[in-house]
């Protein structure tokens, strides 16, 4: 696996949350998140970039074994979000940056990439996010086990 340490630009999604365990997340209820947001992505105005899917996870206490995640479309400053969805909102950020490669293990390139973190000598910076993944549209990002560019935040 390549790493780089990449800044993203402030941006704001607008999506639909999840919050549930991470047996739930494996037994598929993300997807069918992302499902419900591909069915109505066409509802969201002022899009940046229609041809990527954005998954942000937050595990806001990291003793229990329960997060939310955020399925969204980076959208314009001041666009709204329409009826049932949300909008989330991300400071400019320094990451390091992958790819994770379809059919292959994702725990195994997490646990490559937050080695690669400790090893360089970065912190991660987890009070906006702790990972953002980058699904283009054209792939069934709601496949078990798509192609994704995977980015964590550091400080």
């Amino acid at each position: 696996m390549e790493f780089e340490v990449v800044f993203k630009n402030q941006f704001s999604g607008i999506g639909l949350s999840w919050e549930g365990t991470f047996q739930q997340a494996a037994n598929g209820e993300i997807r069918e998140i992302i499902r419900t947001l591909l069915s109505r992505v066409e509802e969201i105005e002022g899009k940046v970039n229609p041809q990527q899917l954005l998954g942000l996870s937050n595990y806001k206490d990291p003793t229990s074994n329960r997060f939310t995640h955020y399925s969204v479309v980076e959208v314009e400053d001041g666009t709204e979000p329409p009826a049932g969805m949300i909008k989330v909102e991300i400071p400019t950020l320094r990451y390091v940056k992958t790819f994770h490669l379809k059919d292959t293990d994702i725990q195994s390139d997490y646990t490559k990439t937050f080695d690669w973190i400790k090893e360089n000598g970065y912190k991660l910076h987890t009070e906006y996010l702790t990972h953002l993944e980058i699904y283009p549209m054209s792939e069934e990002a709601y496949s078990t086990n798509p192609s994704f560019t995977i980015m964590i935040p550091l400080q």
